[in-house]
């Protein structure tokens, strides 16, 4: 689901069929916080679900929360954008707050993969903070070092930061 898909000349279809991927696919042009509880009303389940879509927490938020409804038990859920702050906080209310979901580490960079081990067994009542302080400072750094004027500080930092890839 993606209503800008147009956009972009549909060049993620365009290469799923390049992949002999497209049978798959079930495509909708329309925002995800639309199609999800459509396909829960349809009763569909899935294997993997990708989520990268609206950056704002909410809207993050509210796609985890279908796409666990529609994950079938062993599944997968792999977020993208993991360096955005609100890709942290629901990757942080998953690790506080949903003891049916384990982290797996992956090589690869900006994505955190999970994997349904169970069912959600938490009462009505059930709630972990999951706001941390070093998120927050992640969070800062992030924003520190990608707007504003370069300046041999932030040039310093990046050095640092791809000699630890």
């Amino acid at each position: 689901m993606d209503p800008f898909q147009g956009n972009y000349q549909n060049l993620a279809m365009k290469n799923l069929k390049a992949l002999g991927l497209d049978q798959f696919v079930d495509f909708r042009a329309d925002y995800s916080h639309n199609v999800l509880p459509q396909l829960y009303k349809e009763k569909r389940s899935f294997d993997f679900i990708f989520i990268d879509g609206d950056h704002k927490f909410d809207g993050e938020f509210v796609d985890f929360y279908y796409s666990d409804l529609l994950l079938n038990n062993k599944g997968y859920i792999l977020l993208h954008d993991t360096w955005m702050r609100t890709t942290r906080l629901v990757m942080s209310f998953i690790n506080s707050n949903r003891p049916d979901y384990r982290y797996i580490k992956t090589p690869l960079r900006n994505f955190a993969l999970y994997q349904k081990i169970g069912e959600d067994k938490r009462n009505g009542m059930h709630f972990r903070e999951f706001f941390t302080t070093k998120s927050l400072m992640k969070h800062h750094g992030i924003t520190w070092l990608t707007t504003g004027k370069q300046n041999l500080l932030k040039k310093m930092a990046f050095k640092i930061k791809d000699m630890i890839k």
